[in-house]
């Protein structure tokens, strides 16, 4: 009897297998941009299957599978493809949460590939069931058979997932781009502008910020606008029987009612994409989840939008804007709690190849970082400084400018318009996921691994896997245990920037911030998986300078019961690697170079206060020019007050003596000093450092070091050390010896 049920078993799956292998690949839409929201709430890429037979074909388990290595089994409840019916099968935005929808479980984890490819549907054990190639994408088209079933393939631009092709229209050629004379920009006076119109075709346009096709918007017959004394969004798209439709072209065109002087940065979309109650992404709406301290919002959805971003910068010569930017991309929300914060939430601008091919924006956004190529961009509100939104930028600022080897996010102030508004002076931000690791790496972001630290789910991998991580906190468990074992250190220092990151826990842990790794939040790394070492990534600064003991802080965390989610790792790993004596005296030293020298008072007061002032009159425009002067004021006492404090509990910590306060600097600008092998960043120092302390100087090119002067003499050896550690000294800690001849022989300790 088991028999005849196992052979009918068999038979079954014979018959499933024997129908699943009449299913054909009908259509594939990989540039979808803005036409079809998938059942993640998305605008992903698609396969569409055609069942030619009168039973309905289960595709239970069945496997999708591409010619780049990446394959995917569906779902037991992935449905049946219908007699003589169709289904789409909807590509990226999986998710076994509900981070997009209840349903993204469905859609296949990967993405279908903008440069073109192969398509497989595969049986459990591996057997291809059809597969299709397919050329590269055109954004807005479909490939697919010209009739359901058909040998025949071709471009649509009217692609219909899960219908009949055969009422489609095809064509093989897509029309030029629309030509407008007139760039984006900022205007005073009223003006015309034109748009070539080619011969036969038919210009489209509208000015809702939709995107134009032949059912939606007008129709220009001479190609000739005018703008007169508003802001204006006008988008293009030309259409031609027997052509497929250009892609659309946008312009923005903003009214000077204020006197715009930062970059702005103008996004174009239709409405619904932000704001409806189902599908908005920057609203609170009706298909939201709870989370970030919120019962429920869309905000707190992890969706992605189309967008036209454009980024015009003041031209001082000429006293106008100029277009720097214009292309489509993807605009998400980000953030933690503050995406629930006034103004609004922080988001990323995310460019993509299936937007012409265009994955980076080509244009330098970032003074200080002019040589990166970012492909995303954050546009930031401010976080937990809201309302100053000059926090965690003074901060980052302060640090990166000193030239200390760490990994910052730049800044760049900018007014942002959203479909022709002025919303608010947000500012631009390097992004701080895998993103960054492209940019100031070239590390290929769909060959890195990368992680984040919470406070929801503790350590979460966002690309990659956790193989080398774990690899690292073993080690540093051993490193522990064996504190001696070099051959332990030089395997960590293998697989981490040590130098890097002795430099971020120094400036975390004399920061304090207090929603960092002490509350299991605002860490993030990444690393290249061909042999890379881990970059961690500072970020998220706003609530720095609160714990003046973090180093305490972080140890008392390390055995609390937030351990078992990952949420110490971090911690742990720090902890551990603290026992061997070389990290630890090199920590030591970083922490009190960022005292002496990256916080140094007169430096902080430079550089917020010019922030400040070069966002006060944008900040007005928000009603927050009060706000900005008081998170600055905050920021410049935070950041040059306690400095005694904090190296005293650091001192404290390690049972450290022989403290020294010294004060040296290089008599030429390029002039490069070490302490103990460490560059003192700024080149300047006045603090503490702990013995044994050795000091270096290194000459630029074209100079020579002549030795150190030191009360009107000079030591001639370059590598000196200064204070030995067998050496006794006395100190005073009891008010000044300023009035006292202290350096004389005849001194006596008891005067």
């Amino acid at each position: 009897m088991i028999l005849i049920v196992s052979m009918s078993l068999n038979v079954m799956a014979l018959r499933s297998q024997n129908q699943a292998e009449q299913l054909i690949i009908n259509e594939i839409q990989v540039a979808n941009i803005d036409m079809f929201v998938d059942p993640s709430y998305n605008y992903g890429g698609w396969v569409e299957l055609y069942n030619p037979t009168e039973s309905a074909i289960s595709l239970a388990g069945l496997v999708v599978s591409d010619s780049f290595g990446n394959s995917f089994q569906l779902p037991s409840d992935m449905g049946n493809v219908p007699a003589y019916g169709y289904k789409a099968i909807w590509f990226d935005h999986f998710d076994t949460g509900n981070q997009y929808s209840s349903v993204a479980y469905k859609q296949v984890d990967f993405k279908l590939q903008y440069e073109g490819g192969t398509i497989e549907l595969k049986d459990p054990d591996g057997n291809v069931l059809c597969s299709q190639s397919y050329p590269q994408a055109i954004q807005r088209c479909s490939y697919a058979r010209t009739s359901d079933g058909g040998d025949t393939w071709g471009w649509t631009s009217t692609p219909t997932p899960e219908s009949s092709n055969d009422g489609s229209t095809f064509a093989t050629t897509q029309l030029p781009s629309p030509v407008v004379d007139k760039d984006a920009t900022v205007f005073t006076s009223g003006f015309t502008f034109n748009v070539t119109i080619p011969e036969g075709a038919t210009l489209r346009f509208t000015t809702d910020c939709s995107t134009p096709t032949l059912d939606n918007g007008q129709t220009s017959t001479t190609g000739s606008f005018s703008v007169n004394g508003e802001t204006a969004v006008y988008r293009f798209r030309l259409f031609k029987d027997g052509y497929l439709p250009s892609s659309v072209v946008t312009r923005t065109y903003i009214y000077k009612d204020k006197e715009y002087y930062l970059p702005i940065i103008s996004i174009t979309t239709d409405d619904k994409n932000l704001n409806d109650n189902t599908i908005g992404a920057y609203v609170d709406g009706t298909n939201g989840i709870s989370g970030n301290n919120k019962s429920s919002s869309n905000k707190n959805r992890s969706w992605e939008r189309p967008v036209n971003f454009e980024y015009l910068v003041p031209d001082n010569e000429s006293g106008t804007y100029v277009m720097a930017l214009n292309q489509e991309c993807d605009f998400e929300v980000c953030g933690g709690w503050s995406r629930h914060f006034s103004p609004a939430a922080s988001f990323r601008l995310k460019s993509g190849k299936i937007y012409q091919g265009q994955n980076f924006f080509p244009y330098p956004v970032f003074d200080s970082k002019p040589y990166i190529k970012n492909k995303a961009l954050m546009i930031r509100n401010g976080g937990n400084d809201n309302n100053g939104r000059i926090k965690d930028a003074a901060m980052q600022e302060v640090v990166m400018s000193s030239g200390i080897n760490i990994d910052c996010q730049s800044t760049q102030p900018a007014h942002i318009f959203i479909n022709g508004q002025y919303k608010f002076m947000f500012n631009i931000r390097e992004p701080n996921n895998k993103n960054h690791g492209y940019s100031n790496f070239g590390i290929d972001t769909d060959d890195m691994d990368q992680f984040e630290l919470n406070t929801t789910n503790g350590y979460e991998q966002k690309a990659g896997d956790d193989i080398v991580f774990r690899q690292w906190m073993s080690l540093a468990q051993q490193l522990a245990d064996n504190p001696t074992d070099e051959s332990i250190y030089e395997q960590i220092c293998e697989i981490v920037d040590i130098d890097e990151y002795i430099n971020y826990m120094a400036v975390g842990c004399y920061s304090g911030d207090k929603d960092w790794m002490n509350y299991s939040n605002n860490v993030k790394g990444y690393r290249s998986r061909q042999g890379g070492k881990f970059h961690l990534i500072l970020m998220d600064t706003d609530q720095g300078f609160n714990d003046k003991n973090m180093i305490a802080t972080l140890i008392n965390n390390l055995n609390d019961n937030r351990y078992d989610t990952g949420k110490n790792f971090l911690i742990d790993i720090f902890y551990n690697m603290l026992k061997h004596e070389g990290f630890k005296k090199r920590f030591i030293d970083a922490f009190c170079l960022v005292d002496g020298s990256v916080f140094e008072p007169n430096r902080v007061n430079e550089i917020v206060t010019g922030m400040k002032d070069l966002a006060y009159n944008a900040m007005a425009f928000d009603g927050k020019a009060s706000n900005l002067t008081s998170s600055a004021n905050t920021a410049i006492n935070n950041m040059s007050n306690s400095h005694a404090e904090r190296i005293r509990n650091m001192k404290n910590y390690f049972e450290l003596t022989s403290p020294y306060n010294l004060k040296f600097s290089s008599n030429i600008d390029d002039g490069t000093l070490f302490v103990n092998n460490e560059e003192v960043p700024t080149g300047k120092f006045d603090g503490t450092l702990f013995a044994p302390i050795t000091l270096y100087a290194k000459a630029p090119a074209g100079y020579q070091f002549n030795g150190w002067e030191l009360d009107g003499s000079s030591y001639i050896n370059n590598a000196e050390t200064v204070f030995g550690t067998s050496v006794t000294w006395n100190y005073y800690q009891s008010g000044s010896l300023d009035n006292a001849n202290w350096k004389a022989e005849s001194y006596s300790q008891s005067s």
